[in-house]
């Protein structure tokens, strides 16, 4: 079984780029999180962590939600990606394939009570048959 997920903030605006001429998207974007562990002092310490992903909607106006600082809760598998450089050295990246991206907002109630709401896009599906 390959299944992650991750919330954390988006560290950069997402990317859209179109195959199959122009009529399917891969979203790209960063995320990152901080997991706390203790130093050497007994110290707790926040280390940061980054992953690539990539998504792939059915329609690219996800795109322009995700925004650098956007808080995203995402659901996927982990791929390796390997690829040659234009020196000849041999280079690799796992990134996160996301079948599901959830974006959480806070919303007022009447009452001026916060509550927590979730859009589900769980709509939008992986191609099976994605270029890399």
């Amino acid at each position: 079984m390959n299944q992650v997920v991750i919330s954390g903030n988006l560290t950069n605006d997402c990317t859209v780029n179109w195959y199959s001429n122009n009529s399917k998207a891969i979203l790209g974007f960063n995320i990152g999180w901080n997991h706390t562990k203790k130093d050497e002092f007994g110290n707790y310490q926040k280390v940061p962590n980054f992953f690539s992903v990539k998504h792939f909607p059915k329609n690219a106006d996800l795109a322009q939600k995700l925004t650098k600082g956007s808080f995203v809760v995402l659901s996927g598998e982990l791929r390796q990606e390997n690829w040659t450089d234009k020196d000849g050295n041999r280079k690799s990246n796992v990134v996160i394939l996301a079948n599901e991206v959830y974006l959480p907002e806070k919303m007022k109630n009447t009452d001026n009570s916060s509550t927590q709401t979730t859009i589900d896009l769980s709509n939008q599906k992986q191609d099976e048959d994605v270029p890399f």
